[in-house]
Order: C-alpha cells, then structure tokens, then sequence
C-alpha cells in the first residue's frame, strides 16, 4: 500500500471524526479503509506520522531550542551583525551542552 496515498485517507478520516459530535472511530476507519487504532491514536495525539517522529528523535535541538536559536541569529542580523556558521555552532552547543554534529 502506498504511504502517501494511506496518509491522504488518514488525514481525511481524521477530518471527518473531528465533524462527528461523537466520534465512531470503527464505521469511520471502515469508510476511509485506515487502522482504527491509528486513528484513534492520531486524533487523541499520542501518535505521530512516522517521518514526522523520526526527524524529531534525530534532532540535536528540541524546537524550543530551535526557536531561541533562530531570536538569536535574528537578533543579529537586525543589528547588522550576520552570525557566520562557527557562531551558530557554538551557540548551538552552549543550548544542547555537549557537541553538535555536522549533520
């Protein structure tokens, strides 16, 4: 089965639960041909998209951390001081504390 087109008919069964004044998880995972329990997890929010969940364990920053990095070179920039990759880099392992990889 293609992911993509699994992912399209999630999205759409997980549209349609949200309509529902009381969600039939079952008659609407038969209708649009995806697992129940997927969608059950997905709109309760305690799974993601596999891609999604993957990018995320194989980040260094957290997007908290992400999001005070970029106020950071942002902050620069306004001040006409644009940071070079060594700043970014060092900045960003003073949030993580510990080393950051090139990847």
């Amino acid at each position: 089965m293609d992911n993509s087109t699994y992912e399209a008919r999630l999205g759409l069964a997980l549209e349609d639960i949200r309509k529902q004044t009381i969600p039939n998880f079952s008659s609407t995972a038969r209708r649009f041909q995806v697992n129940r329990i997927t969608l059950v997890r997905r709109f309760k929010g305690t799974q993601q998209n596999r891609r999604i969940a993957s990018s995320e364990t194989k980040q260094c920053l957290s997007l908290a951390q992400e999001e005070t990095l970029i106020r950071f070179i942002n902050n620069l920039t306004d001040r006409s001081l644009p940071p070079t990759s060594q700043i970014v880099y060092n900045v960003a392992e003073e949030l993580i504390q510990k080393p950051v990889h090139k990847s």
